[in-house]
């Protein structure tokens, strides 16, 4: 075993290389320290979205497997990771092609809308808020942009696979390499993760090193992105520009801010104080969806309120269950029935963001908003 040395005054101390004794201290302590995956390079860090997140293997099915973690990054690029030790042979073999499964599947099924509701859920947990979480950490402070981005990147099957183990094998490294040469968006790398105890136990140092990732690839990839264009609408189906047409003129009618975006377009209201996230409804080109932003009104305690959208939209979709904070329902359902989600999810949803003020945190305010709401 190999072993590195720890200055302690004026003696070494030395550290020995030692296998894990679980494979789920591996995995705690990737979640606990995504900043392993930069392998020692600097990086921008990523935020953890979900362990154990489900994939399917079509777009109305149940989970059929469970990948380890999944993170995102500054540019809101999916990290899927798988985490092994290096006594489990797997992660000569069936690894990769485990990885590749979860790779085609979770970019052909994932929805972003689920992805934000784990990413909720996750900062939940640990105290704190997605918004909180993405600016403290990523830097960044618009939310509805960063998920539209994540959902791009996902379209495009613009994500990174990760193999992180205590020791990569040569074959295993070689397999990688091949990967991130030939796949020009998806992004392939492995990261070593050896650990070093002192010999009483009482000291472990960890050291993390990235492997596969070699400059002819990345020299590749940065020159693919950099030729990367938006999205373009023309290449978009009909039910898409319907309802940007039908959206233009109610956003006439009721005065809103239409904001063309690499993804699609936006409708906001009258800027909002106290509003951290001023997104009302997007139409995006990227997948083809109807999205809202209920979360402001969550955001104001109007708790209710936003339920009671949520209803309608559910409604509009068939009944079909949406994500709580930002749902979206497929562009052509909306112009298939659309007076009805006019006169009944849309016009409500912005006569409502009208008359929600900062006062909403206040339970009689957001009361008298939501008895409001019901009669429109």
């Amino acid at each position: 075993m190999s072993a590195i040395y720890l200055r302690d005054g004026d003696e070494f101390v030395v550290m020995r290389e030692a296998k894990y004794d679980a494979e789920a201290v591996l995995q705690s302590l990737l979640a606990e320290h995504p900043e392993i995956l930069a392998g020692g390079e600097s990086t921008g860090g990523w935020v953890l979205v979900r362990r154990e997140a489900g994939i399917p293997d079509a777009g109305d099915s149940s989970d059929r497997w469970s990948l380890d973690h999944l993170f995102l990054d500054a540019g809101g690029v999916p990290t899927l990771v798988e985490v092994k030790r290096s006594s489990d042979t797997r992660a000569r073999r069936e690894v990769v092609a485990q990885m590749l499964d979860y790779a085609a599947n979770a970019t052909a099924f994932w929805r972003v809308e689920l992805l934000r509701s784990w990413f909720e859920d996750e900062a939940a947990r640990a105290g704190s808020s997605a918004a909180e979480t993405l600016l403290a950490t990523l830097g960044v402070d618009d939310e509805a942009a960063y998920w539209a981005t994540v959902q791009t990147n996902l379209a495009a099957d613009r994500i990174r696979l990760v193999f992180v183990a205590d020791e990569i094998a040569s074959e295993l490294r070689t397999i990688i390499e091949f990967l991130n040469r030939r796949m020009t968006e998806t992004e392939v790398f492995a990261i070593e993760v050896k650990q070093y105890i002192e010999a009483d136990g009482s000291r472990q140092t960890i050291v993390p090193r990235a492997i596969g990732q070699t400059e002819a690839a990345r020299a590749t990839k940065r020159s693919r992105r950099a030729a990367a264009v938006p999205f373009d609408p023309a290449n978009a189906p009909a039910g898409f520009h319907e309802l940007i047409t039908l959206m233009d003129a109610l956003a006439m009618d009721l005065h809103l801010r239409v904001t063309d975006v690499p993804t699609g377009r936006r409708y906001r209201p009258a800027p909002m104080p106290g509003v951290r996230d001023e997104s009302g409804i997007s139409v995006l080109g990227s997948s083809y969806e109807f999205m809202t932003n209920l979360q402001v009104f969550r955001d104001l305690g109007a708790t209710q309120l936003a339920d009671d959208l949520l209803d309608r939209l559910s409604a509009l979709a068939g009944n079909r269950k949406l994500a709580r904070n930002w749902p979206s329902v497929p562009c052509q359902l909306v112009v298939n029935d659309w007076e009805r989600a006019r006169r009944e999810a849309i016009e409500p949803y912005f006569v409502a963001r009208a008359q929600l003020t900062v006062s909403s945190q206040n339970e009689s305010t957001a009361a008298s908003t939501r008895d409001r709401f019901e009669h429109q």
